[in-house]
Order: structure tokens, then C-alpha cells, then sequence
């Protein structure tokens, strides 16, 4: 008798401990404390290299697509008109506005997130590497030019300085541009020192093969594709050389000599040439 009435009173005096609970009042949920704004020192300006906390998704794809582009050239320097991928290009040249505008302190776009990640893969801002490049083939021409007896005809396989024969011919086109009046990326400076190793710009009958496929690649520029024709009137003799491709193209499938290189035919299938 006495175990059960202790086990009853035990009962009871938990129900009443549950009772006494559920009439007691509730807690409100705890109230977190606001998120601190990124602390950003008083010398900048308002949004200029603030932390990002979620740098957009648009963003991050186009920093994919120039991961790739940089996989397959080897360097970032994308063409403001990238035919396959127009909006890379715009995109690349954003970011060296955003940068300016940093660097001016003004209100830029340019976190410090966005920063690391294009460092990260050399992205380059200012185009040093582009001058060290025009430099160092420029130096190369004076070399070939002391020890040709005045000449800037460089062939086709320069052993010595392999890059230099596409170089003079851009140089040339450049060149050719700034007589016409048409925008030309040199500068005075690097007119000056072209002309004054006597590199010409008319366009002669002994044009390079460089020199014309650099041509097409305006054309294409320009018309969107590289079907130029034959009586081409903005420069006749463009139209011939790109007739005289394909008919050089068709002797090396019948096994007859020809000037048409593998390289040669590498560079005109990379612009998306129609051999037909």
C-alpha cells in the first residue's frame, strides 16, 4: 500500500510541474544582432574596393569563359571584337574601366574579390606586357636591319627571331592605315621610329603572304566573313591573292607543287576560310 501511494504522489507532482510549464509565459525567439556594413577607411570614396560579399553569378561566368580563353592563347589580352565570343571582349574592357576608375578613386565596380581573381590568372590592366612585346620585336627589326644592308623584308622562317615576320607585316599594315587617314593603333613615337629604319607602307606588287593574310583578316573584321571577291574594288589585289589560295589549295589535293604551308592553311581554317 505505502509503494503505490509514493508512486502516485510522484505522478502527481509531475503533472502538476508539466501544468505549471505550460502556463508559464514564452520566451520571444532571440533577436540577432544586424549585419555590420563592410567597415570601408574614411580616404575612399563610397563603393570603391568594397568587400563583395556574393560576387554575381554573370560576372563569375565571363571570368570562366577568359579562364578558357586564356587556356587555349596563352595570354588575356581578348580582341574588343572577338567574333566567337563578342561579349568576352566588351566584358574584358569593362574591367580596365572599372580599374581606372579605382585607381582614380571614383565609385568602381572593382571589388577587392574581383581584383584577386583576375590577378590570379595575369590579367593584364595596362598592356605593359603588349609594350615589352611591340619593344623587344621592334629591337629584333634593328638587328635584322644592321645585318641586311638596310633591308626590313625579314622571310617567312626567320630562324633568329621567329615572330618578327607577322609583326613587320602588322607593322606595315598600321602603317598603310595611318597614310589613309583610318585609325591606326601606333603612336607617333612608334611611327617615327619605323619610318626612320625605312620601312615601307605602299602596297607593293611583292606584298608578303603575311601581309595579305593579315589584310583578309581586316576584311573579316569588318564583313564577317572572308569571301572576298574577286573583283574586290577597295583592293584589287586582295581579291587575286585570295582566289590564288584556294587555286593553290586544290594542286596540293591533285599531289602538284605549291606554296600553300600547313601553317599557311592552319591561319586561313582559324579565320574560317571557305576553300570552296
Amino acid at each position: 500500500g505505502a509503494a503505490g501511494s509514493d508512486a502516485m504522489d510522484n505522478n502527481n507532482a509531475a503533472a502538476d510541474a508539466v501544468a505549471g510549464m505550460a502556463s508559464m509565459p514564452r520566451l520571444p525567439p532571440p533577436v540577432m544582432p544586424p549585419l555590420a556594413p563592410p567597415h570601408v577607411p574614411a580616404m575612399y570614396p563610397r563603393n570603391v574596393g568594397m568587400p563583395e560579399v556574393l560576387i554575381p553569378a554573370k560576372w563569375l561566368a565571363r571570368y570562366e569563359e577568359l579562364k578558357r580563353y586564356k587556356e587555349e592563347h596563352g595570354h588575356t589580352n581578348v580582341p574588343q571584337k572577338y567574333e566567337p565570343n563578342p561579349q568576352l571582349g566588351a566584358w574584358c574592357r569593362t574591367q580596365k574601366q572599372q580599374m581606372k576608375l579605382l585607381q582614380e578613386g571614383k565609385p568602381s565596380h572593382m571589388s577587392q574579390g574581383r581584383l584577386e581573381l583576375l590577378n590570379q590568372i595575369g590579367f593584364e590592366f595596362t598592356g605593359e606586357k603588349r609594350d615589352k612585346f611591340w619593344n623587344d620585336r621592334y629591337r629584333e627589326l634593328v638587328e635584322f636591319h644592321a645585318k641586311n644592308n638596310g633591308s626590313t623584308r625579314v622571310p617567312d622562317k626567320y630562324e633568329a627571331a621567329p615572330q618578327l615576320n607577322a609583326w613587320v607585316a602588322l607593322q606595315r599594315l598600321q602603317l598603310k592605315r595611318y597614310r589613309e587617314g583610318k585609325k591606326t593603333k601606333l603612336t607617333p613615337e612608334r611611327i617615327a621610329l619605323l619610318e626612320g629604319l625605312g620601312l615601307e607602307h605602299r602596297i607593293r606588287n611583292t606584298c608578303t603572304w603575311m601581309e595579305r593574310f593579315l589584310e583578309l583578316k581586316e576584311f573579316k573584321e569588318h564583313h564577317g566573313n572572308c569571301n572576298v571577291p574577286q573583283k574586290y574594288k577597295a583592293n584589287p589585289s586582295l581579291g587575286r591573292w585570295v582566289d590564288n589560295q584556294k587555286t593553290q589549295h586544290k594542286k596540293l589535293y591533285e599531289g602538284k607543287p605549291t606554296h600553300l604551308t600547313i601553317e599557311r592553311i592552319q591561319l586561313l581554317v582559324g579565320l574560317g576560310f571557305q576553300w570552296r
